[in-house]
């Protein structure tokens, strides 16, 4: 009754959910709300939750961004000229260079990734957080760039005039930075001018995101907890189980059952490895194992659903050495779509554009480039090319020429040659050829001499 009671108490915190769920939740021992603290807790000790997260940010930061000049791009391309590194491309690798910003970036990436959100907040000269950032217009006088957490930082005033155009967003941060034994945690106020708020998933806020581990929170505890339990019947049950039968027939006295029952507790705690018994027989308990393997197969089934992670991305190497093509399709589909749809345009686009407003990063029409994800191998190329000359001759017929349908050019890009082909001095037989005419046979092609060796066999075979 009591218990039935807890659980109607505990049921009526969470009106917000469905009944039927909250009842499952509550029956089963899951938490009711999930803190920060809880995620991070998690991400620090849990092997499968640092790799859920990790595997993200470090797919997504693999390779750094490029910052393009457009207007300078379009110009060159007109002119037919190379492109010279732009401002904001120097103001970026400057940029990289004094503050380690991509460094920085994936730190406020993997926070954001924990929690609901992360900021990075930009420091000046004047160091006066509480007030807006200052013009300048040298990106030296740029002091800092940190990254801060959830927890770190916190919303202190919201802006509050429906008239403003940032109605609803933040005013004012205040950002609590982590002691350690000696120092004291120390809080400040920062204006919003100097913060860029980061936050991905969005579903029901602007400000809010989803952490990653919030849908798989349940199951990998579960996991744990199969582990863990796994683990202790394993040290419990790997212990020898003697059971000792007495004789009824064999006559003993107290004092030699005292002396039995002394040996036998000195033998199970191992300060004794062999006895001397009467009338009585040893049988062992072999101990027993139950299997979890078709529980944990469920768990990760559910983990790898819930994160989006490819099963053997999720437990192989960062590269995706041993996942299937489908998976690694997949996998590079998505963090293709996060470093456009994330990591450019709420991550490294606000923070450009506001240091341009600024002043501390000169005003360009820019636009944010990637590098590939995973360079093909050299045979992947020629298994690629192959495919795609024979779809021509598919197309084209055994009499047609390739070339009608694909260049050249494309061939050799495909294979990841230089477009055009290199000039030679070879003639059609492999003769290499020079102004004074044909030089030795040792630099002839090899199978120049292989076709005059086929040409006299078999001019030989018509002769007989």
């Amino acid at each position: 009754m009591i218990r039935e009671m807890s659980r109607v108490m505990a049921a009526s915190k969470l009106n917000n959910k469905p009944q039927k769920l909250q009842e499952v939740f509550l029956e089963m021992g899951y938490a009711e709300n999930l803190t920060y603290s809880d995620y991070e807790f998690m991400f620090e000790r849990v092997g499968i939750a640092t790799r859920i997260i990790t595997a993200l940010v470090d797919a997504t930061w693999r390779t750094h961004p490029i910052a393009i000049d457009k207007t300078k791009r379009k110009i060159n391309a007109e002119a037919d000229q190379a492109d010279d590194p732009s401002v904001i491309e120097t103001a970026i690798k400057a940029l990289n260079d004094k503050h380690g910003i991509i460094k920085t970036l994936k730190q406020a990436d993997t926070l954001c990734c924990i929690g609901q959100y992360s900021i990075l907040v930009i420091g000046d000269k004047l160091g006066k957080y509480e007030e807006p950032l200052s013009k300048s217009d040298s990106l030296y006088d740029l002091m800092q760039i940190d990254a801060y957490s959830e927890e770190q930082a916190k919303v202190s005033r919201f802006v509050t005039d429906t008239k403003n155009p940032r109605y609803g967003l933040p005013e004012m941060y205040t950002v609590s930075v982590k002691g350690d034994e000696t120092t004291k945690r120390e809080s400040y106020s920062v204006h919003h001018t100097r913060v860029i708020h980061i936050a991905d998933d969005l579903v029901s806020s602007k400000l809010n995101g989803t952490p990653k581990l919030k849908s798989v929170y349940n199951h990998i505890m579960e996991l744990v907890e199969i582990l863990g339990s796994t683990r202790t019947i394993y040290r419990n049950g790997a212990r020898r189980v003697n059971v000792f039968t007495e004789d009824p027939e064999t006559l003993t006295t107290d004092d030699a059952n005292a002396e039995m029952n002394a040996k036998l507790e000195e033998f199970e705690h191992g300060l004794r490895h062999n006895m001397l018994l009467k009338g009585v027989s040893v049988n062992s308990i072999s101990p027993s194992f139950p299997g979890a393997t078709g529980v944990v197969n469920d768990l990760m089934d559910q983990i790898v659903a819930g994160s989006r992670t490819p099963h053997r991305i999720l437990m192989g190497s960062e590269q995706a050495v041993l996942a299937g093509n489908s998976d690694q399709d997949s996998w590079h589909s998505r963090v293709a779509g996060r470093r456009e749809c994330f990591a450019a345009d709420s991550v490294l686009i606000p923070l450009i554009k506001r240091l341009q407003d600024y002043g501390y990063i000169q005003k360009v029409d820019f636009e944010i480039i990637w590098e590939p994800l995973l360079e093909r191998s050299k045979s992947e190329k020629i298994t690629d090319t192959e495919r795609l000359v024979r779809m021509a001759r598919t197309v084209v017929g055994n009499a047609g020429e390739v070339t009608k349908v694909i260049t050249i050019e494309e061939i050799r890009d495909l294979a990841g040659l230089e477009p055009d082909v290199p000039e030679t001095k070879y003639d059609e037989m492999g003769v290499y050829e020079d102004s004074e005419g044909e030089l030795p046979m040792q630099n002839q092609k090899p199978w120049a001499n292989l076709k005059s060796k086929l040409r006299k066999r078999r001019k030989y075979i018509k002769s007989i």
